[in-house]
């Protein structure tokens, strides 16, 4: 088993990152603060109230944000944590 030496560069991708819908990278990209990057993205089919509906959750090195986009074309920022 490989370790890790403090010479390596740390792999910059946390978690599992799907490839963003066109109208979620929108979004994101409009409310953004420079530098910010998406460390994870995962898809849902269900939102906080149990309908089905496309949601997705990003995960950045400053908050985690949760999309609605539903097939819409537009998307919408549900909720944010910082």
């Amino acid at each position: 088993m490989a370790s890790v030496t403090l010479e390596e560069p740390l792999q910059s991708e946390i978690g599992p990152k799907k490839e963003l819908p066109k109208v979620i990278q929108e979004e994101f990209t409009k409310i953004s603060e420079p530098e910010e990057e998406i460390r994870v993205a995962v898809p849902s089919d269900m939102n906080m109230e149990g309908v089905f509906e496309d949601w997705w959750l990003l995960a950045t090195e400053k908050r985690i944000l949760v999309f609605n986009s539903d097939h819409k074309e537009k998307a919408e920022l549900v909720k944010e944590i910082p």
